[in-house]
């Protein structure tokens, strides 16, 4: 009887304990991706990791449509080519005709400081010498209607940030507007 409930005891303590390995391999490789996620964002410079945060206030102000926002952070030299109204109007439009939902908004860890690309030089002016602008990852959920069937769509993007004497400015290509007014015409 002594042997009988020794071997259940070593029986059951030899389960738990191969159940217990199972879980910790299981979980191992989440716990070092995200060490290493960390270890990367304390990597980052304190301008590094405002640029982070800003661009992920930026997009949770977008998926709350609060486009005025948005507008406001625009690089000026958008602003002479779009009025608020403009902006506004192409946007909201464009989440009503959608019906578009944005979330799980994730803004990557690799900041890339960058020349200016060429979609922009029309839009910022040349005097960019002294100004630093950075290329941010972005990725979100993107749930929107087309020809009346709902989609979602995983959204990997980059953002365009400038930086003028300690200011933040979005970068945003303004002829979106323009080319989505010559497509309605036609």
């Amino acid at each position: 009887m002594f042997h009988n409930d020794y071997n259940n005891l070593l029986l059951r303590n030899n389960f738990i304990l191969i159940l217990l390995l199972i879980l910790l391999f299981l979980f191992i490789p989440k716990f070092s991706y995200a060490q290493r996620d960390i270890l990367h964002e304390s990597n980052l410079n304190k301008e590094e990791i405002d640029l982070k945060n800003y661009v992920e206030e930026i997009y949770l102000e977008y998926a709350k449509k609060n486009f005025n926002y948005i507008y406001k952070i625009l690089h000026p030299g958008i602003k002479e080519l779009l009025t608020e109204e403009e902006y506004e109007y192409y946007q909201k439009e464009n989440f009503k005709k959608y019906k578009i939902k944005i979330s799980e908004i994730e803004v990557g860890s690799k900041l890339e400081k960058i020349k200016l690309p060429n979609k922009f030089k029309n839009v910022v002016n040349n005097d960019i010498e002294n100004k630093d602008i950075y290329k941010i990852p972005i990725s979100y959920k993107m749930d929107l209607t087309v020809i009346g069937e709902e989609q979602t769509r995983k959204i990997d993007n980059q953002v365009y940030i400038i930086i003028d004497n300690k200011q933040y400015f979005l970068l945003w290509d303004p002829t979106v507007i323009k080319k989505n007014e010559d497509d309605e015409e036609n």
